[in-house]
């Protein structure tokens, strides 16, 4: 953490803050402030808010998406008969992006459901 901050869980709830985590663990279920109280088993750990707003995953453009599907189709291609043109990936390349966007769109509307927190900087103090 990178702020000296700290603040206790009632205060952590009054400001808005619904969940936090265990600091020094690798990728990890958020903990809701709610349920902090059953939690004490596992109080030895140094404990960090989470921002308020989730981020969410960013999606990719049509380039991304061209390049990707050319490279697959060529690479499957190639190990097919040795073909080391650039003729699949030019031929895909030359597809209408316009073509792409009801997909791409599909896929940022996905993306927005799924919700992920950074630390926020502050650690959570809890006294029982």
């Amino acid at each position: 953490m990178s702020e000296n901050t700290k603040i206790n869980v009632q205060q952590a709830i009054e400001e808005g803050y619904e969940y936090y985590m265990y600091v020094d663990e690798d990728f990890q279920a958020i903990k809701c402030l709610k349920d902090i109280s059953g939690d004490s088993y596992r109080l030895t750990k140094i404990l960090e808010l989470v921002e308020k707003e989730p981020y969410h995953p960013a999606s990719i453009d049509e380039d991304s998406i061209l390049e990707y599907v050319g490279g697959a189709i060529w690479e499957q291609h190639n190990s097919e008969c040795g073909d080391d043109t650039d003729n699949i990936v030019d031929a895909i390349n030359l597809i209408d992006k316009s073509t792409l966007k009801p997909f791409l769109d599909a896929v940022a509307e996905k993306l927005q459901g799924l919700n992920y927190y950074r630390g926020s900087g502050i650690e959570l103090t809890v006294t029982e």
